[in-house]
């Protein structure tokens, strides 16, 4: 079994997916991971992008119910220890990060770490959060999505769904129902990815917090 099982979804958006399949491929403790591609069926030449990379352990491109209903389908796929979402744009912040995290798992049920924000072209824009929870419980998400998605991974055995009634903030009710389950929560103290900001990502996140 693959220690970690990255899940990117995507939609007409090759350029940006090839920067998260290049930082993927990059990875030193790259056969750890199970790369899972989940396209809502794009028509700008993301299907040949996947055709051609040999390295994607599993995708599929078809079209779906929204983002959520492709994060579901990803985790459905996915057969790694834990998982982690990566999607078209998102970045590990260093060659070696998954080797690193690795090296601090502790059999909890869910890990978290700091996240780099950079623009669309790669330059760093500072922390995603100036402070981390030290202690992350479910609590912490009354003031919104206190930890970066992408800097979140949950054990796969215990991983709840995404609901599909919220059209925007499914993302922090599904970190809150994930951490209801346990007290079994570990700060990673790495910075674990670079997020884009901008665009679409960026509104979502103001829809979310309203």
């Amino acid at each position: 079994m693959n220690k970690i099982s990255v899940i990117t979804v995507c939609y007409n958006d090759a350029e940006n997916l090839s920067k998260t399949l290049a930082s993927i491929n990059s990875q030193t403790a790259r056969q750890e991971v199970e790369h899972i591609v989940v396209d809502g069926g794009s028509k700008d030449g993301t299907k040949a992008l996947l055709e051609n990379n040999k390295q994607i352990n599993k995708w599929i491109s078809e079209a779906d119910k929204g983002l959520y209903d492709a994060m579901n389908k990803g985790i459905a796929m996915s057969t790694g220890e834990y998982i982690w979402f990566m999607n078209a744009g998102d970045v590990f912040y260093s060659g070696n990060t998954v080797e690193l995290l690795i090296k601090e798992l502790n059999q909890s049920d869910i890990v978290y770490g700091a996240a780099v924000l950079v623009d669309e072209k790669g330059r760093d824009q500072g922390l995603y959060h100036k402070t981390l929870p030290e202690k992350l419980t479910w609590k912490n998400f009354i003031k919104g999505m206190v930890v970066c998605h992408q800097a979140l991974l949950v054990k796969r055995d215990n991983a709840e769904l995404y609901s599909l009634d919220y059209k925007i903030a499914s993302d922090i009710d599904w970190a809150i129902r994930n951490c209801k389950k346990t007290n079994k929560i570990q700060n990673s103290k790495l910075v674990l990815c670079k997020f884009q900001t901008g665009g679409l990502s960026k509104k979502r996140q103001r829809l979310a917090l309203q």
